[in-house]
């Protein structure tokens, strides 16, 4: 039997248009980086082809613009999909379950 193959680590987020809310460099910079060593690429602001916000409160102006219009999520999807070497379901760290907390 056939394994499946893996993806490579640099293609793991392929296809994702990131942006970041509500985050302070150093810090911001770290999630960037790792989302791009990914494959993700990154847009300063909201605009047409944008797949996720990553943001940090539910109470920024990019958090209003975005939702119902991308995939909302927190930094822990970055992070968790960089330590586990996979990319994993963003519903997982959908923004809107996580701050309802």
């Amino acid at each position: 039997m056939e394994r499946p193959q893996r993806k490579l680590f640099s293609k793991l987020l392929e296809g994702v248009v990131f942006v970041l809310s509500g985050y302070q460099n150093p810090h911001r910079a770290h999630i960037r980086a790792k989302a791009l060593e990914m494959g993700a690429k990154y847009k300063t602001d909201w605009s047409v082809g944008c797949t996720h916000l990553i943001c940090a409160f539910s109470n920024t102006p990019k958090f209003q613009q975005v939702r119902g219009r991308g995939h909302i999520v927190t930094k822990e999807w970055i992070e968790h999909c960089y330590n586990k070497r996979k990319r994993l379901p963003w519903r997982r760290y959908d923004s809107d379950v996580i701050m309802s907390l």
